[in-house]
């Protein structure tokens, strides 16, 4: 990183950082994006499939009321458990029934199986929510066609997508730390080995870097990345570290958002538009999260 052929200056810490480059270093790395992705394609799933998903493990709790009911009827679903391409799966079946609530109210509903459904004229208990009686089922079946299991893993990815968020989130707040309060130095390229990850059919390669701090120590600094070839072009790659911890540092050319310094010595991003792009999944994933809340509430 050069500016006119000339050692880049920093401006003298605590510097400001911009906003663009707030944004890259919090949203724009690559956990962080992993993990948008990740809680997105979860989120989306759960509003997909949650809609035909068994809640009666979250909602037994309200499925205080209980009734006899007979079985009216059944059909099969278009839902089926396992099977491939040459074997069929297992189809769910609805049973229908009806029960008298206490209030004395018919009430009708559809009890869910997997290759099981019960033949009309069958006496069966039911348990349902007193307050919305809609709201039933038949005690050991589903009130949906899908178990909860699903429903719970997509949950699960869900959350897993949130975490890494949080910890690609994190690193972004270290790494403006460092571009505020950090000092400039100067690393030379001791080693480079792949990883057993690959990103758009690149292998992630593991650099490490030596830099020497103002006490003349020698540190390192590793990074990775599927464009080795940036922190290659040049005989020393500029990093960022910590004065009062000179192990914890930052290459520069290997943060998101085209990191460069200014003629003022600060920080800037050579593309803030890109920059303002990271923002689109995590808005998309927060905006289905809250329609999930708003779907499960009413």
């Amino acid at each position: 990183m050069s500016r006119s052929g000339d050692a880049p200056v920093l401006a003298a810490p605590p510097r400001t950082v911009p906003v663009s480059l707030v944004i890259a270093s919090t949203f724009g790395n690559g956990m962080s994006v992993f993990g948008w992705i990740l809680a997105g394609i979860g989120m989306i799933l759960v509003l997909a499939l949650g809609c035909n998903s068994d809640l009666g493990p979250l909602m037994s709790w309200a499925y205080t009321g209980q009734a006899q009911g007979i079985t009216v009827g059944h059909r099969e679903t278009n839902w089926t458990v396992g099977g491939g391409e040459d074997e069929p799966g297992t189809p769910i079946y609805a049973t229908i029934y009806q029960f008298r609530t206490q209030k004395g109210e018919v009430q009708s509903g559809e009890a869910f199986a997997t290759g099981k459904m019960l033949d009309p004229g069958i006496t069966v208990e039911v348990r349902y929510v007193p307050g919305r009686p809609s709201m039933s089922r038949i005690e050991g079946m589903r009130n949906a066609p899908l178990p909860f299991g699903l429903l719970a893993v997509l949950l699960a990815l869900l959350l897993i997508g949130l975490y890494c968020s949080r910890i690609g989130c994190q690193r972004g707040l270290k790494t403006l730390y460092l571009l505020r309060e950090g000092v400039l130095g100067a690393a030379r390229l001791k080693s480079k080995e792949a990883t057993n990850v690959s990103i758009n059919d690149r292998v992630v390669m593991k650099l490490t870097f030596a830099y020497v701090d103002e006490s003349g120590l020698e540190h390192e600094v590793a990074t990775r990345t599927y464009r080795p070839e940036d922190l290659e072009d040049d005989e020393e790659e500029a990093v960022v570290y910590d004065p009062g911890d000179p192990e914890r540092a930052i290459t520069l050319d290997n943060l998101p958002g085209s990191v460069r310094i200014g003629e003022d010595g600060r920080f800037a991003v050579e593309s803030p538009g890109r920059a303002y792009l990271s923002l689109v999944m995590p808005s998309i994933t927060v905006a289905l999260i809250l329609l999930g809340l708003i779907l499960f509430i009413t």
